[in-house]
C-alpha cells in the first residue's frame, strides 16, 4: 500500500473501504459525529462520555489518549460502523435514501460525512447539516445505551 501512496494508515482504511472491504475510514469527520452523538460512549464502557474534539485531536484533557487516529479509537469506530451496518435493513436504507449498493459501509461512510463535512467553498455552495454547536444527546436509559439497536437516527 505504501508504494502507491496509501501509506497512512487512516488512507489505507479509505482505499480497502472504496473497494469493498467492510471498513470505514475513521477520520476526524466520522469520529467527531460518533463522540458528539455519544455512539461510541454508549456502546464502549473505556471511552469516556465527556470527550471533546479537542480530545480526538490530542490537545484536550487526555492528551493523545483518545486520538481519533490511533488504534484505540479507530477500531472503535470501525467496529461500531460495521455493526450499525448490519443491523439497518436494506430496504429501510432503500425508503430513506432512494437506493442502496453492494458496499454497505460505504454509504454509512458517505452519509455520514456528507452530513457533518463543510464543502470548500471554490466547489459551491459552504453548508453542512452538522455544526457540532446543537447539545449532544445522551442516552438517558442506560440499559438502553449498551446495544447499537438503541442507537436512534434523527434528522
Amino acid at each position: 500500500m505504501h508504494g502507491i501512496g496509501y501509506g497512512v494508515r487512516l488512507t489505507a482504511l479509505d482505499f480497502m473501504m472504496d473497494i469493498g472491504l467492510p471498513v470505514v475510514k475513521p477520520d476526524i469527520v466520522l469520529t467527531k459525529l460518533m463522540v458528539h452523538w455519544a455512539w461510541l460512549q454508549s456502546y464502549y464502557n473505556d471511552v469516556p462520555d465527556d470527550l471533546t474534539e479537542d480530545d480526538l485531536r490530542g490537545n484536550g484533557q487526555y492528551a493523545a489518549r483518545y486520538r481519533y487516529d490511533k488504534p484505540f479509537m479507530y477500531r472503535r469506530v470501525i467496529d461500531l460502523s460495521r455493526e450499525i451496518v448490519a443491523r439497518v435493513a436494506r430496504e429501510v436504507l432503500r425508503g430513506d435514501i432512494g437506493c442502496v449498493t453492494s458496499n454497505p459501509i460505504r454509504e454509512f461512510d458517505l452519509i455520514l460525512n456528507k452530513f457533518a463535512q463543510k464543502s470548500d467553498w471554490e466547489f459551491g455552495i459552504e453548508r453542512t447539516l452538522f455544526d457540532g454547536k446543537t447539545p449532544s444527546r445522551r442516552c438517558q436509559d442506560q440499559s438502553r445505551c449498551t446495544s447499537v439497536a438503541a442507537i436512534e437516527f434523527s434528522s
